[in-house]
């Protein structure tokens, strides 16, 4: 369901109510918006990650993808905001 083949196949199913096509549309149109916001979030974060040193530290070390890097320095200045 999640690729553009599942989405596909989804969409062209024919249904006896009308009324569980609708819902089955309306599901595949919010799907598509989620994936935009995802897509919007994504960009965002990879803009983050170049201007973050530390990002661009982290990745270096093996193992270290951007999203786990992200991940760590996120926690960390999430902890150091904190009061003590």
């Amino acid at each position: 369901m999640w690729t553009k083949a599942g989405r596909a196949w989804l969409a062209a199913l024919e249904f006896r109510a009308n009324d569980a096509a609708v819902q089955r549309d309306a599901l595949l149109r919010e799907i598509q918006s989620l994936d935009r916001q995802v897509m919007m979030s994504e960009a965002e974060l990879r803009r983050i990650s170049r201007e973050s040193p530390a990002i661009l530290q982290m990745v270096q070390l093996r193992g270290f993808g951007s999203r786990t890097a992200e991940a760590v320095v996120a926690s960390l200045e999430e902890w150091r905001r904190r009061p003590t």
